[in-house]
């Protein structure tokens, strides 16, 4: 029976570890053509559905890890053809400072500090979840309703604070029960997922186990922390080609991999210049008036012979490891490389984005600042631990409701034998 009751805390356990589970999409462009292809897949623009106000209104919430502040768009900006937030209608809506702040570095120009009941999934609440009311967008997201920022900190100089980041408030609120969170991608080709926010994956799947999962201190960057890691060697096969250590910054709304100077000069060695006719070197120039280079190579280029990309780190003694399959999107025969230069190479430090999180599941600790992997996955199936105590607890009841039913057939068989003795006195015999 204490085995029983060791098993029945434990899925109890389980059943109420508090994590946020928010489904997520891709924004479709219905303008796709091989001239603007590149600018398309730059930006990975995932995006989530969360509840807002009183009466709720629908509102779609872009998610992205190099951004602090939760902004909600209102309707009182004209710009974008998305629904947006009206906060006239919501009764339980209320500003914190009617004064507008202005914002230079994020993706919204002003707006102020409010809070309102925001519902996450239909089945999570937070009465008074308080997050920037944007009056007036930046060019490249004008069309944004709304963001979620998992950035782990705000700037020095802003008026946004980190107790009012979303994790922080998810907690306070009991919600979460921990500061970790992690993004999976269910389905690749549908560019569909979620953004698992609570705990760490080995303390409910039994897939992962704690002792696979190894972590590294996150990048120290222009004054800041910035999810990301240091490499210290990069590879081109088995080519060590930079033996110097690197910032890898990581960034899922970043669709691409931004490279250095000196990846460029190898892999145009190595492997482009020897399909100079099959393999073409263009360029675009985005809003912002940065000019990026890539390459595109026609279908007679046998990719499956291009180099491996390696990035090592010695402290967690790993190599993310990135092939042709990760490097290359096939779009009407051609495949164009995803690996793409600022044209004026001032920017050294490397940016990947989308092929990574695609091929690796990656943890972030929100409050140990600190990102990590599981190294493998320790069982051939994916059947949730939960699942298996329940199970084991089951049989285990059934084996004490059958033994106990065994027992109590033999005590009456035992009594029933008693009962049909007969006890009257023989005759005595004289001799």
């Amino acid at each position: 029976m204490n085995m029983i009751l060791y098993i029945f805390l434990g899925i109890f356990h389980l059943f109420n570890m508090k994590n946020l589970i928010l489904n997520f999409k891709s924004k479709s462009n219905n303008n796709l053509k091989e001239n603007n292809l590149i600018e398309y897949l730059f930006l990975n623009e995932i995006y989530t559905e969360i509840k807002i106000g009183t009466p709720e209104q629908k509102i779609n919430m872009f998610i992205k890890l190099q951004q602090f502040p939760t902004f909600i768009t209102s309707a009182d900006y004209n710009e974008g053809s998305g629904i947006k937030y009206n906060q006239n209608k919501s009764t339980t809506f209320q500003y914190l400072n009617k004064k507008k702040y202005n914002y230079f570095i994020y993706d919204f120009i002003n707006g102020n500090l409010c809070i309102d009941i925001v519902y996450f999934n239909d089945k999570e609440k937070i009465n008074e979840f308080q997050f920037v009311l944007a009056n007036e967008l930046k060019e490249n997201v004008k069309e944004y309703t709304g963001e979620i920022g998992l950035s782990l900190y705000a700037a020095l100089y802003a008026t946004y604070k980190r107790n009012e980041s979303i994790i922080n408030q998810l907690k306070k609120n009991n919600i979460i029960d921990g500061y970790t969170f992690h993004i999976k991608y269910t389905d690749k080709n549908n560019d569909l997922g979620k953004l698992i926010i609570g705990d760490y994956l080995h303390n409910y799947d039994n897939n992962y186990l704690e002792k696979d999962l190894i972590y590294t201190d996150v990048n120290y960057i222009d004054g800041s922390h910035k999810w990301g890691f240091y490499v210290n060697n990069i590879y081109i096969g088995n080519d060590n080609f930079i033996k110097n250590s690197k910032n890898i910054i990581l960034q899922i709304e970043f669709g691409l991999i931004q490279g250095d100077l000196n990846y460029y000069n190898k892999i145009k060695e190595i492997f482009f210049n020897k399909y100079s006719n099959e393999c073409i070197e263009k360029n675009f120039k985005r809003y912002d008036n940065i000019t990026y280079i890539y390459f595109v190579c026609n279908s007679n280029v046998d990719i499956k012979k291009f180099p491996d990309l390696k990035f090592n780190n010695e402290i967690i003694k790993y190599n993310f490891t990135l092939n042709y399959e990760d490097l290359f999107y096939n779009y009407k025969g051609n495949n164009y490389f995803l690996v793409i230069f600022d044209a004026s190479f001032k920017k050294q430090n490397w940016i990947i984005g989308k092929p990574i999180f695609i091929k690796y599941l990656i943890m972030f600790d929100y409050d140990k600042k600190r990102v990590g992997i599981y190294k493998k996955y320790e069982t051939p199936f994916n059947f949730p631990i939960v699942w298996i105590l329940v199970m084991i607890l089951i049989i285990l009841l059934l084996s004490k409701i059958i033994y106990d039913q065994l027992n109590k057939k033999r005590r009456i068989r035992a009594n029933e034998l008693d009962d049909n003795y007969d006890y009257l006195p023989q005759e005595k015999i004289n001799i």
